[in-house]
């Protein structure tokens, strides 16, 4: 199979998947977003929020999302994926490490 040419059944497929899994992970919020607020006080579900999308932006800010790369990078360096994904585990690890040294 030439490397540039995919096959539109498995893009097909994978689109498929993307969207049952990602309606599946947004139904799961859904359950436990009623179930949070019941259980949780007022202030402490706008808390449990607020430091919620603080990890999320902070995540992002802290690994530059670079670990999202991985899923094209399975196509563009199939010969040598291992190397890749230590040279973004080490420049997150860095990135993450200087981001701490700011914060502290």
């Amino acid at each position: 199979m030439d490397k540039d040419k995919v096959s539109p059944k498995i893009v097909l497929k994978s689109g498929l998947w993307y969207t049952i899994s990602n309606f599946a992970f947004r139904a799961v919020a859904f359950i436990t977003t009623p179930i949070f607020a019941r259980i949780l006080t007022k202030a402490e579900y706008g808390e449990f929020n607020n430091i919620s999308s603080w990890i999320t932006i902070l995540l992002i800010l802290a690994s530059c999302d670079l670990y999202t790369s991985i899923i094209r990078a399975k196509l563009d360096y199939e010969d040598d994926l291992n190397r890749y994904a230590f040279s973004m585990l080490t420049l997150e690890s860095i990135i993450t490490i200087v981001m701490f040294i700011v914060f502290m």
